[in-house]
């Protein structure tokens, strides 16, 4: 492994075993910074030394672990992710290997895990290294790994691993000042205990010449509107707001002046449903006819023998309203989109490969369709969607991520229409043309996003209406990418001693924090505990599921109902149409109420069991003697739920019939 000049640069606070903030562009090569740390690293403390490269998502790990062991020949490098986390506890693979590359919760979970056999402790690490390390605030795993680092830290422990953190943006947080960047900056750089923050300043040169996604063109279609009024010449002036509830009003409106003109146009929503919100979102995007196919796969799901008279009224109103698409008047964004990437293909000397970005998996499908039926593109473009894997029809897997992607490089893909699953860390480089499509992120995913186009002539286009909270965004992100800069420049400036002295003062502050929570929180806790049990009832149909006490919450963050008059009165069971495998559980049955068919989540296969996983958004709960409430997230509600540490304690404790119901009458029995 041969660095450059600018990446040595990088590399040098960290190779000399300071924790460090390494920021550099997208595709200017941190992988290889971090390799060559690693490499070092090794090399000096060989007889003890455990490396751990640190992830953000799934779809990261292999490709990753690929590289270290390409590079780092010399040692033994494994990698381990929710696909097989269950197979080999973390700790016995630390023990026959130098590098681990995995997923933060991985990690998290080993540290929190009180079972002797899979536990371990960060000094069982020699140096972490965290990609992506801007997520490394609020509630992110990466910083609750880090909670625990600084915590024995202020306590003096000794034997800590050395931290070094990756990253193309800090961001700046939601500020608009310099003064106030400066202070997120220096936010990022305590949680992850940095003791440099480390840019390129001496080989800025020969950076630029090696790294792409330089200073971008950007253009904002403006002309969209004008061709829209010629579609459409009556056309008022809408909110601004496109996803609100007033937009959905002006959509009405103009529904009735398209029928009456014989224009094509969506003439009603379903404002009680979600789904209709999406499909206003993909009519925006794509073409009248993606936004249908969005609806009527969701109303396809539904089961007509649980309709009440108002679901089916709702129903009834979908099919009314499922008007034929032949002629539709054409989306002039969806032109302006063909021109652009007309002009790529013309002006590339070779055959242009590029990216566009796009906001639902909705819309990814529905453009890789137009692409294909347009007799324009189909015959220069070989679209495909890139989506990342949560719930919806279109979501993808690991490994047809993986196969996507390959793809692309090899060239039998030469666009890829994706989802911000593509923005941060994937392998994606030698683009001739990135174009967000009408998306909005903040200052970190344009940075990313560039950063995915070819140096020499690569082109980034924002391309929205100019009444878009989109437009507005971008131009917001400019300027933080701006106070970025200014901000790190800032930090940079300031002494050792000073950074240091600032540095220590928020993990103090951030220390007592944390301890002050979690004192409120075991207070609550009490409370509810001392009070009568949490009652759950379905949020569609008010019908009683559950109590909190046939809960079992597992590895801190899967809440899992182990009664079996649950899973034999309340539930019914259907095959999931996207079936996952997460942390080594196969969740393939989707869980519905046995009243109404309401959503509740998924069952947890694993170990030859089977458990019913729920969302407590799925439920209102009452803790007795308070209200009812809805939550939006388990720890939202503060339930005193008895915590495992993996499923074999579930089926343990399930084999030995040992649940809370049965040592009640056993306690009741010792009592007569």
């Amino acid at each position: 492994l041969k660095l450059r000049k600018y990446q040595e640069e990088l590399a040098e606070p960290a190779i000399q075993g300071y924790n460090t903030v390494i920021c550099a562009p997208t595709n200017s090569g941190k992988t290889f910074v971090a390799m060559e740390i690693a490499k070092q690293h090794l090399d000096k403390h060989s007889d003890h030394a455990k490396v751990i490269f640190i992830v953000s998502t799934q779809n990261l790990v292999l490709q990753q672990r690929q590289r270290f062991e390409a590079y780092l020949s010399n040692y033994a490098v494994c990698d381990i992710s929710g696909v097989n986390s269950t197979e080999i506890p973390l700790k016995f693979l630390l023990k026959a290997n130098d590098v681990v590359v995995l997923t933060a919760q991985i990690l998290l979970n080993a540290l929190q895990n009180k079972n002797e056999l899979s536990s371990i402790s960060l000094s069982d690490l020699s140096l972490l290294i965290f990609d992506e390390c801007h997520h490394t605030n609020k509630n992110h795993s990466y910083n609750k790994i880090m909670h625990q680092y600084i915590d024995l830290k202020l306590k003096k422990h000794k034997g800590l691993p050395q931290v070094v953190g990756l990253t193309a943006s800090l961001g700046v947080g939601k500020s608009n000042t310099v003064e106030n960047a400066h202070k997120h900056i220096l936010q990022i750089c305590a949680n992850m205990d940095a003791q440099k923050i480390n840019t390129v300043r001496e080989n800025v040169n020969e950076l630029k010449d090696c790294v792409t996604g330089g200073v971008p063109e950007r253009k904002v279609m403006d002309k969209i509107e004008k061709a829209a009024k010629k579609s459409l010449p009556d056309l008022q002036q809408p909110p601004c707001n496109r996803v609100s509830q007033q937009y959905r009003q002006w959509i009405e409106v103009i529904s009735k002046q398209a029928c009456a003109l014989g224009l094509r146009q969506l003439t009603t929503y379903i404002e009680q449903l979600r789904q209709y919100h999406l499909a206003l979102l993909t009519n925006d995007t794509v073409r009248m006819k993606d936004a249908l196919t969005c609806l009527k796969e969701y109303f396809d799901t539904l089961d007509e023998t649980k309709f009440t008279e108002n679901d089916k009224l709702l129903h009834n109103l979908y099919h009314k309203n499922h008007v034929a698409i032949h002629g539709e008047t054409p989306n002039p964004k969806l032109e302006e989109l063909k021109k652009l990437l007309l002009g790529f293909h013309e002006n590339d000397s070779k055959e242009s490969k590029g990216i566009l970005f796009t906001v639902t998996r909705g819309s990814t499908v529905g453009l890789v369709e137009w692409i294909k039926e347009s007799e324009d593109l189909k015959h220069k473009f070989r679209p495909k969607a890139l989506v990342g894997g949560g719930d919806g029809v279109v979501g993808m897997s690991q490994q047809e991520q993986e196969l996507i992607i390959e793809e692309f490089k090899k060239g039998v893909v030469n666009i890829l229409i994706a989802t911000s699953v593509a923005e941060e860390g994937l392998d994606i480089k030698d683009c001739s043309f990135v174009i967000r499509y009408d998306t909005y992120g903040n200052e970190i995913s344009s940075t990313q996003a560039r950063g995915r186009i070819r140096a020499d002539q690569g082109q980034y286009v924002y391309l929205a209406d100019a009444r878009s909270k989109g437009h507005e965004r971008e131009k917001l992100n400019q300027y933080r990418e701006i106070l970025m800069t200014d901000a790190v420049a800032a930090v940079q400036k300031l002494t050792q001693d000073e950074y240091m002295k600032e540095i220590d003062q928020l993990q103090q502050k951030d220390a007592r924090i944390r301890q002050i929570k979690s004192q409120l929180e075991a207070r609550k806790r009490d409370v509810n505990q001392h009070t009568a049990t949490a009652r759950f009832y379905c949020r569609k149909c008010n019908t009683f599921a559950c109590e909190a006490r046939d809960f079992r919450c597992v590895s801190g963050s899967h809440y899992v109902v182990i009664s079996p008059e649950f899973k034999r009165d309340k539930i019914e069971l259907k095959p999931h149409k996207k079936p996952k495998l997460i942390d080594g559980i196969t969740m393939d049955t989707k869980v519905h109420c046995k009243k109404c068919g309401e959503d509740w989540g998924v069952t947890a296969k694993i170990h030859g069991a089977e458990w019913p996983l729920l969302k407590i958004n799925s439920f209102v709960v009452q803790i007795e003697g308070g209200p009812r409430k809805l939550y939006r997230k388990w720890t939202e509600a503060a339930l005193n739920i008895k915590q495992v540490d993996d499923y074999l304690e579930v089926l343990a404790e399930e084999e030995a019939g040992l649940n809370d119901s049965l040592m009640d009458d056993l306690s009741l029995d010792d009592d007569l």
